[in-house]
Parts: C-alpha cells; structure tokens; sequence
C-alpha cells in the first residue's frame, strides 16, 4: 500500500479550513437570473442537440445551433427548429 510522504502543518489545515469557509460562502450565494437563464438555455440547447443525434440526425453541432431559431426545409433543419421549439427554447 501506498503511504505518501506528507504532514499537515499548522498553516496547511489553516489554509484548508480558509477555503473550506470560503467555499462554504459561495455555495450559499444566490446566482444571478441572467446566469439562471443562460444555464438553462445552454442545458436545453444541448438536451436538442442530443436529442436529435439519437434519433439519427446527421447534422454537426454548429448547423443545429444555426437551425434552432429559424425554420428550414431542410428535414433535418427543421427537426431542430421543431424540438427547439417544443421546448420553449427563445433566440
């Protein structure tokens, strides 16, 4: 079995209780609606992304990201814009 070659000082558990604080503080802070919204927006972008690459469409990341906000006809364009639509995706 390993065994590292270490010892906590005074000033390491010192140091690791200031970020474990500091840490806890930031857990507690509340994220702005603006970053709320782009993490949600980000998460339904790829979940469209995704959801679309299992049902077997062929197109790459970018041209969906194109198709979400304009409708095609395009088959495949338009299985985007369907889905980004189904779920309220706004441009």
């Amino acid at each position: 079995m390993f065994t590292p070659k270490y010892s906590i000082t005074d000033t390491i558990a010192r140091r690791l209780m200031d970020i474990q604080r500091a840490s806890a503080v930031v857990d507690l802070l509340p994220l702005p609606a603006s970053i709320l919204d782009l993490l949600k927006k980000e998460s339904m972008e790829k979940t469209v992304i995704l959801s679309t690459k299992l049902e077997g469409n062929t197109l790459d990341e970018a041209t969906k990201r194109k198709a979400f906000y304009q409708t095609s006809s395009d088959n495949e364009e338009q299985e985007v814009y369907n889905l980004n639509e189904r779920f309220g995706i706004s441009g």
